[in-house]
């Protein structure tokens, strides 16, 4: 049987389709489509190394912020897929939890040395 993905702090229009899954709660990673927009939805737990401080040049952000940051830009933005079913441009939203709302991705950072 196969389950709608929803998040629990997003308001649900009625207009919105789902990619569906089997178990939603074992997905790190989900896909929602809103019209032509489409939510990338991650779960991230990161190891304590990736919480502390990053590097010299980082402003004082941690690794877990940097790398989240690294993944909207790489991710968010305006595709064209030019399909018969999707013509139009699509647009992609990011949406990164880093508490466990799912079973999450394990990012660890370790030290090249």
């Amino acid at each position: 049987m196969r389950h709608p993905i929803i998040l629990e702090n997003e308001m649900i229009q009625p207009d919105q389709q789902f990619i569906y899954a089997a178990y939603p709660e074992k997905i790190p990673v989900l896909l929602r489509r809103e019209g032509n927009i489409w939510i990338l939805d991650c779960c991230f737990q990161f190891n304590r190394r990736a919480l502390r401080k990053g590097p010299p040049d980082a402003a004082g952000r941690s690794y877990a912020e940097l790398i989240c940051e690294g993944v909207s830009k790489a991710w968010s933005g305006t595709y064209h897929l030019k399909t018969a079913h999707q013509p139009e441009e699509i647009i992609i939203r990011v949406l990164i939890h880093k508490a466990p709302v799912r079973k999450p991705v394990k990012v660890c950072v370790r030290p090249l040395i």
